[in-house]
């Protein structure tokens, strides 16, 4: 198989941790509260997913809670749309069951994170004043993975 294809498959990987991650997170008040020092919504790194990522964390900053369908709204298109409901309705294979969860999340938070700097580290060509952030984020991710 060609390379290609890997990174594909690699980033259907790290976009089902962040659908999975804000299904999570619209259906548990409670887990926000638990990984917002962990995580932010610039660690979701596509249009649909970084909107509704910024919308989730202002929702549960300012008013404790989010309403899934007054996101979906916010899109006008059919397939931003689609998307954004898709988001809220994800499931991991073979859900996990209360005691797989706090691992299944662990899991999740670290491959978000990754994701999103593997991203920036790709950026550095076109933007090398953001070496800096990366350096800043990977010691976070080292932190984070020592401390989950």
């Amino acid at each position: 198989k060609s390379g290609i294809n890997r990174k594909d498959e690699k980033e259907s990987g790290a976009l089902k941790a962040q659908k999975l991650l804000l299904t999570w997170l619209s259906d548990d008040k409670n887990l926000y509260e638990k990984i917002k020092m962990y995580i932010t919504p610039e660690d979701f790194t596509l249009g649909v997913y970084k909107q509704i990522a910024e919308r989730v964390f202002d929702d549960f900053e300012t008013k404790g809670v989010t309403n899934p369908a007054a996101i979906i709204d916010i899109f006008t298109d059919g397939d931003e749309q689609a998307k954004a409901a898709a988001i809220f309705h994800a499931t991991l294979a073979g859900e996990a069951d209360e005691k797989e969860r706090p691992k299944a999340l662990k899991d999740i938070i670290i491959r978000v994170k990754e994701n999103a700097l593997n991203l920036m580290k790709e950026d550095l060509a076109t933007n090398p004043q953001g070496l800096k952030e990366v350096v800043r984020r990977k010691k976070e991710l080292e932190q984070l993975m020592r401390t989950l």
